[in-house]
């Protein structure tokens, strides 16, 4: 077999190799989105024929939809969700005439609603559970006037982010180093074939 030979079986298995990579990425994206999808379409219908009148309605509408159990950690998911629906309302906007623009704004005023609720509800949900307890255990001293446990407490969230920004760093300057090495296999697996 002659090495240019090799050379095309092997970028044609890498080719094949990526492509399958590529689909399946796809697929999990695709799988993943089409719960939120049908979830904000029927938010948008609730609010719209006047079927949804509290968070708790919301939270209903969102459990059904993503089909997820109502121990979950979702505030923060519903979150983002509710955002990201109030940009694409905004940006929908456009050439619109005055009954779509009347519509929409009532839309997001809804949603703004909907958002400053479960905000109350569960604030700092989108924290991971130690940050959130830092945030919380602050938030209670300020309310309470104790602001000499406010300001360790403030310290500790302080030294908490040095902590995770050295973290990030670190991964930061692994993720180089394992790209470098990562790059330098291929081009040596490649001169090695050829």
């Amino acid at each position: 077999m002659d090495i240019s030979m090799v050379i095309s079986i092997v970028m044609i298995v890498l080719i094949a190799i990526l492509y399958v990579i590529f689909i399946i990425g796809l697929f999990l994206l695709i799988n993943n989105d089409i719960p939120i999808y049908r979830f904000k379409k029927s938010l948008i219908r609730a609010i719209k024929y006047e079927t949804v009148h509290s968070i708790e309605d919301v939270y209903n509408l969102y459990y059904g939809a993503r089909n997820i159990n109502k121990t979950n950690n979702y505030r923060h998911n519903l979150n983002r969700i509710i955002y990201r629906l109030i940009y694409e309302q905004n940006r929908s906007l456009g050439n619109s005439n005055k009954e779509k623009v009347d519509e929409t704004k009532h839309l997001i005023e809804k949603l703004n609603i909907f958002l400053k609720e479960n905000e109350n509800i569960s604030p700092f949900s989108y924290l991971p559970s130690q940050e959130k307890s830092l945030f919380e255990d602050a938030t209670n001293y300020l309310r309470h006037k104790e602001f000499e446990s406010a300001n360790k407490k403030i310290n500790e969230i302080s030294n908490l982010f040095v902590v995770l920004n050295d973290k990030k760093l670190g991964a930061d300057k692994l993720a180089k180093i394992s790209f470098v090495f990562g790059l330098a296999s291929l081009l040596l697996a490649i001169y090695s074939v050829i």
